[in-house]
């Protein structure tokens, strides 16, 4: 077995927003509602892997991928779609 030292940077960038409460955002395969000052909500859609999850505000403002704003609609589509294809893989299952 080796023992080696590795180098390991972070960096932390803070930049403010206004935003208005609800507020929505995308990226390539995930759509966010920010509902408060620390928390959104966030639909993944990537083919063969659909999630709902709550997450940290920062993911709707593009920390891990560029994000654009969205809108309302959008993220009821993304939030149905997904919701849609675990009710069929739960009613495949019975």
């Amino acid at each position: 077995m080796e023992t080696i030292k590795i180098r390991i940077e972070k960096i932390k960038e803070f930049r403010e927003v206004e935003i208005t409460l609800p507020y929505y955002s995308k990226d390539l395969c995930h759509y966010f509602k920010v509902f408060s000052p620390e928390k959104a909500i966030m639909i993944t859609d990537l083919s063969g892997h659909y999630s709902v999850d709550f997450v940290n505000v920062d993911l709707a403002f593009g920390s891990a991928t560029e994000t654009t704003e969205s809108s309302r609609d959008e993220f009821n589509m993304a939030f149905e779609s997904v919701i849609k294809i675990f009710c069929d893989k739960l009613e495949s299952h019975e």
